[in-house]
């Protein structure tokens, strides 16, 4: 680095987290969690823990992009677990599917 390099340095913009993502709900997140769980179990279908949970943070990263009222993001995973309830019965329905029950 040369000598006038380090202000420039310091004054350029740097990236971060939350630049790049949204800041977690840790509320939202694990009432997604739970809900993604609790629903495959009643439909029967297997699902690891892991997946469940980069489910939940991809609806997490969703719905915070869009809801800014952390009471209001809890009223969506009403519409994610809806939404998950018809994709596993579609699924099920589906031959081709690996999404039976277990």
């Amino acid at each position: 680095m040369r000598p006038g390099d380090a202000a420039a340095a310091s004054t350029a913009p740097t990236a971060t987290a939350e630049t790049f993502a949204p800041a977690t709900d840790a509320r939202l997140m694990g009432r997604l969690t739970e809900k993604i769980l609790l629903i495959y179990k009643e439909m029967g279908v297997s699902i690891a823990i892991h997946q469940a949970t980069e489910r939940a943070a991809k609806e997490h990263d969703r719905i915070v992009a869009t809801v800014t009222d952390p009471d209001d993001r809890l009223t969506e995973v009403g519409e994610v677990t809806a939404a998950l309830r018809q994709e596993l019965r579609a699924a099920a329905a589906d031959p081709a599917s690996s999404k039976r029950r277990a």
